[in-house]
């Protein structure tokens, strides 16, 4: 498995969890359109199962019905945000990367009946 793709393809599902989403200062400070940018990121990595995103600004505008230099300029205050970061020509989702590379089977389940 590449260094990128997500290690835990366990057959759990997308796992998304509000209370740690509502914590993160970043997160709460962001302008709702902002917020939902990240969330489409967030979205694409578990799509894909890759936490580095190769992305098409009109790909994600058609997506989002935006136009390209809206996307261009929302990516980059996620950025600026500290919520992602350009990797040569790959966008980095690091909340991703700190979640699903340390996460277990066990965990998902203490979580969903917790």
């Amino acid at each position: 498995m590449s260094r990128n793709k997500i290690k835990n393809q366990n057959g759990f599902g997308y796992t998304f969890y509000p209370k740690d989403w509502r914590t993160d200062p970043r997160v709460i400070t962001m302008k709702p359109d902002v917020r939902d940018m990240y969330r489409f990121l967030i979205d694409e990595c578990y799509i894909r199962g890759e936490y580095k995103l190769e992305l098409s600004y009109s790909y994600v505008a058609s997506m989002l019905r935006l136009r390209a230099d809206s996307v261009a300029t929302k990516i980059e205050l996620c950025c600026n945000y500290g919520v992602a970061y350009w990797e040569d020509d790959l966008l980095v989702i690091p909340s991703v990367i700190e979640y699903l590379d340390n996460v277990t089977a066990k965990d998902l389940i203490d979580r969903r009946i917790g």
